[in-house]
């Protein structure tokens, strides 16, 4: 059995301008060496059975949340205060305990009961929007964070103020070390904001029945989260609601101005939403990497891993596997090879909000291939670094016109 570390591996530079340009060309030539390539901080998985297989492997691997805080010299900051208590980072029955207790608001059903309200919302903005010149990242922004934070109770005008501070929480995906300070002082302030909304759901008066109001009611039930864990899953959820979202919104945009066939076969049957959010999500996706460590040595494909080897799976890559979908750098909506989407994660520690997220997207796109014509690129694009959050920090469109 091979040791990894006698393994010839291609190595992948994260802070090299090509790979940031363009990661999966990247990870397409290293993989025609290696299922397997080194980088700075540890491993990249590049086939789809590989990182599915460590994705659900949750008995000998676990998330990297308390890694990270050592690896970053941050204890006894607002990160690890914010990263120890997150559902990922939890494991056994305190996991279950929370994920129990909290997954009746992220059900199906739960999500479609708001579609009505997310087709509003977008509508709205869409009716704001002037010109026929437009930075799509400020539109796509807006959507998933005014729905969220509508649907936890949170004043919409309150927007402003903290997402400059959910900003620099992507780096923390991206191992950036260097922007800890500021990742600390946008979630000092966040933990001090949901402070004072939990204070005031919690004081006299009447307050709406929303999910800021349940979750305040589970707080203090008899199987209840506690305080903190309550603090930590609303900071994650407004993150969620302000980055995901929007991401994976601009990178379908990308793809509808690439294949404007597209654009109007939605436009004329808004059924095919789902299946083209399917083929988006295996094409490129928002979430550039997931992180493991293992807790023992794991012997795979005649390797052997030890214990506490960080591995990073680029689940924007996943549907790039030749042996699992015929031509996999084309955007075919209609395909029928496609392998099932991980870009949720798997096992135990499989997104949440997923069901929500797919809703918003659902009823975002038909109302843009509907409602703004014949989108092209004005400008050039800026895209945000692979390992985190990933997708364009600036996408300018040009279009002919807004329609009613």
């Amino acid at each position: 059995m091979k040791q990894l570390s006698e393994l010839d591996l291609p190595q992948i530079d994260l802070f090299d301008p090509e790979y940031a340009r363009d990661p999966h060309a990247t990870y397409l030539a290293a993989r025609e060496k290696s299922w397997i390539a080194q980088y700075q901080f540890g491993y990249l998985l590049l086939d789809y059975e590989s990182m599915r297989d460590f994705l659900r492997d949750d008995e000998r691997c676990r998330e990297p949340n308390l890694d990270l805080v050592r690896m970053w010299n941050a204890k006894d900051t607002a990160f690890e205060r914010f990263t120890a208590h997150q559902l990922v980072a939890l494991r056994g029955e305190e996991h279950h305990r929370i994920r129990r207790l909290v997954a009746p608001a992220f059900t199906p059903m739960a999500a479609d009961r708001h579609r009505q309200f997310m087709r509003e919302t977008l509508e709205e903005i869409i009716d704001g929007v002037n010109g026929q010149h437009r930075e799509f990242t400020e539109l796509s922004a807006r959507y998933p964070i005014t729905v969220m934070c509508r649907l936890i109770g949170v004043p919409i005008e309150d927007v402003s103020h903290f997402a400059d501070w959910l900003e620099p929480q992507e780096a923390a995906f991206g191992q950036d070390a260097s922007m800890l300070p500021a990742i600390d002082h946008g979630l000092v302030n966040m933990y001090e904001y949901v402070t004072r909304l939990i204070d005031a759901r919690r004081g006299a008066g009447d307050h709406p029945q929303d999910l800021l109001q349940d979750l305040v009611e589970i707080a203090h039930e008899g199987d209840r989260l506690d305080d903190e864990e309550l603090r930590t899953l609303l900071v994650l959820l407004l993150g969620a609601g302000y980055d995901t979202t929007k991401n994976q919104l601009n990178l379908i945009m990308k793809m509808l101005i690439d294949h404007p066939q597209e654009h109007e076969k939605l436009d004329r049957n808004p059924k095919r939403v789902k299946r083209l959010i399917n083929e988006s999500l295996r094409l490129r996706n928002a979430i550039g990497c997931l992180h493991r460590l293992n807790d023992v040595d794991i012997e795979y494909r005649g390797v052997l891993i030890p214990a506490n080897t960080f591995m990073s799976f680029p689940v924007t890559f996943y549907g790039w596997d030749s042996d699992h979908a015929s031509d996999p750098d084309r955007f075919d909506p209609e395909r029928s090879d496609a392998p099932p989407v991980i870009a949720f994660g798997q096992g135990i520690h499989i997104c949440l909000g997923q069901f929500l997220a797919r809703a918003l997207l659902e009823e975002a796109l038909p109302i843009l291939a509907r409602r703004i014509r014949n989108p092209r690129l004005n400008g050039d694009i800026v895209c945000r670094p692979p390992m985190g959050i990933w997708g364009y920090k600036s996408l300018p469109v040009a279009f002919d016109a807004i329609a009613a």
